[in-house]
């Protein structure tokens, strides 16, 4: 799996939480769909950006309500505000569709 995730602190802070975006880009030649990242509890003390990311159950998060990601697109991002940097590891995806 081609799917990067990154995530940095931007500095800002609300409420003495630090803010944090985090980047999915696909880098794989195949288009990746139902990309779901797992967290346990992504909590933040200002809303997250449903369109970007949205709870299917209490680990499960679905990026761009699982639509396809292209490789070269430009990355998903999305911000939160919480004590620490969550880990996001891409846990489940549809089988790509490869074009050669």
């Amino acid at each position: 799996m081609d799917l990067v995730v990154r995530q940095r602190a931007t500095g800002r802070v609300v409420e003495g939480k630090p803010e944090y975006t985090v980047e999915v880009a696909n880098r794989c030649r195949c288009v990746q769909s139902r990309v779901l990242l797992r967290c346990y509890g992504l909590s933040s003390v200002k809303s997250v950006y449903l369109r970007a990311i949205h709870p299917i159950d209490d680990e499960h998060y679905v990026l761009h309500g699982g639509r396809p990601i292209r490789r070269g697109a430009p990355p998903m991002r999305f911000t939160y505000f919480w004590d620490d940097a969550l880990r996001l590891p891409p846990h489940q995806l549809q089988l790509p569709v490869c074009v050669l």
